[in-house]
């Protein structure tokens, strides 16, 4: 296990921009290239390079020497690199950032907080923009000559008055140039809020959807932080998600998580690396912060997040009944209702023994319950049986769904332990039908006869009960088992369960 804390723990270089020289790294875009991590910061002369993400390394580059808000993307074999400045601005791309030498690929227009973003339909796009008065803007380039086609066009705006996030709440003194909270109405008669910036754009595909991450309200603030918008185009149109801002931490010893990148790491997981603030030796000296991400579903207007047809209640009863209340709401209801030795498993002693965690479905679900056994275990716990916890529909890839035909000769059982009994004609009744089996492996009942002992071989709907028949060994049906069991649906041959 490798453990590291925010801000990363790396080698941040001086800068003299300022009366005070002072340590600074920010606005980091983070891009994983050719099995190696690199992290590109403003104002650095260089970039940071890892294997792992936790331990960096420095790499001295000349290239655009204190270029702000750097950005690199990968397209193909080459790593594509552009920042802040000049008008125009440029453009370069390497083979290898380590050992090679960037080349100048264009310039196309003059831009302050870039970021150029390679579709995977082979088209490329550049966003860029840092103001208290204009957008976000966005246009398509070439993607060979990495000129623009055709002509930008806002795709993202500010909107303090609906999103107050994005609203700098400090006050500026007129004749001080300080902040100051007002506490009478001559100090308030002289001073104004402060501007809020957009800025930062960086733009994430991730299940063919569009999501462009911006910062606001203010690098040397507290409360910096990311926010985004969703579209199924690059350029939009953008709808702002309710749950921004995605990236913000305004307390703690260093404050602060705007103005970054997304990515995927190695193993796919995500990563979002910020900006972060401590002001010590001077307002804007930042630190670089890194943090585990995730993509939760799009909240766009014409998806409802799959709260379709769920049922919620809502009731009041005394703290101390709230227990028991929602057991009746799930008997009564139809939930999920789970029962240790006749007790509910929320308010059972024996659930709070041990008990054995992992992934099963009707395939293997025996072998499991055999290792819970062989563990001295009494108790098997599936962490994530449903593709949806509203309407508890099981995981298909685990637990197959549909309609079992009348020419099967596999059927899927959950649970074949009952089966295993010796019997002479091995017979299961299901509805109407008698099927005769010759052996049992993995849940399933296989080298199966179907309309047995002169009944009809039918379709049967999932869910259907499926009950033992005992018998002597003169061949003569007693009874039935008093054992019931789901017989599996169907997704082709062999039938599987439910």
């Amino acid at each position: 296990m490798r453990e590291y804390c925010n801000p990363l723990d790396i080698s941040y270089k001086f800068q003299h921009y300022r009366q005070n020289a002072h340590r600074e790294a920010a606005d980091p875009t983070l891009v994983y290239f050719k099995g190696r991590y690199y992290l590109f910061a403003s104002m650095s002369m260089g970039f940071y390079h890892s294997d792992d993400l936790v331990h960096w390394q420095w790499h001295e580059n000349q290239l655009e020497p204190y270029g702000y808000a750097p950005d690199v993307r990968q397209k193909g074999e080459y790593l594509y690199f552009c920042s802040s400045g000049g008008n125009p601005s440029l453009i370069w791309r390497t083979k290898d950032p380590i050992e090679g030498r960037f080349e100048q690929v264009s310039a196309p227009l003059g831009f302050w907080d870039p970021d150029v973003f390679f579709d995977d339909d082979g088209k490329a796009y550049l966003f860029w923009g840092s103001s208290d008065r204009s957008p976000i803007y966005g246009v398509e380039l070439d993607s060979e000559t990495m000129m623009p086609v055709g002509e930008p066009q806002p795709v993202l705006a500010q909107d303090i008055s609906a999103h107050g996030w994005e609203r700098n709440n400090d006050w500026e003194d007129f004749d001080n140039k300080y902040a100051v909270f007002p506490d009478t109405l001559e100090t308030y008669a002289k001073t104004k809020w402060k501007t809020s910036f957009l800025e930062g754009a960086y733009l994430t595909k991730y299940n063919g959807r569009y999501y462009l991450q911006y910062a606001a309200p203010g690098t040397e603030l507290s409360v910096y932080g990311d926010g985004y918008h969703v579209a199924e185009h690059p350029l939009g149109p953008y709808t702002f998600a309710p749950n921004t801002p995605f990236s913000l931490k305004p307390s703690g010893f260093i404050t602060g998580a705007g103005h970054g990148s997304t990515i995927a790491d190695a193993y796919g997981n995500l990563w979002h690396a910020s900006t972060m603030c401590i002001n010590v030796h001077a307002p804007f000296e930042r630190r670089v912060g890194l943090f585990p991400a995730g993509v939760s579903i799009a909240p766009l207007p014409d998806y409802d997040g799959g709260a379709a047809g769920m049922s919620f209640a809502l009731f009041c009863c005394p703290a101390e009944q709230a227990l028991e209340r929602i057991g009746l709401i799930e008997e009564g209801e139809g939930l999920p209702h789970p029962m240790i030795d006749g007790e509910w498993a929320k308010t059972s002693r024996k659930a709070m023994g041990a008990y054995l965690i992992a992934e099963f479905g009707t395939g293997n679900l025996q072998k499991m319950l055999e290792y819970t056994k062989r563990a001295g275990l009494t108790r098997l716990y599936h962490p994530e049986p449903f593709k949806d916890w509203g309407h508890f529909t099981l995981r298909p890839e685990d637990f197959p769904q549909g309609d079992v035909s009348a020419e099967d000769t596999e059927l899927r059982v959950i649970g074949t332990a009952l089966f295993e009994t010796s019997t002479s004609l091995q017979t299961v009744r299901v509805e109407e039908e008698l099927v005769t089996y010759q052996t049992t492996q993995d849940g399933r009942l296989t080298g199966c006869q179907r309309g047995a002992f002169g009944t009809r071989p039918a379709a049967h709907a999932a869910g259907s009960e499926a009950f033992l028949l005992c018998d002597y060994p003169y061949k003569v049906f007693s009874r039935i088992l008093p054992y019931r069991t789901p017989i599996p649906a169907r997704t082709g041959t062999p039938v599987t369960a439910l």
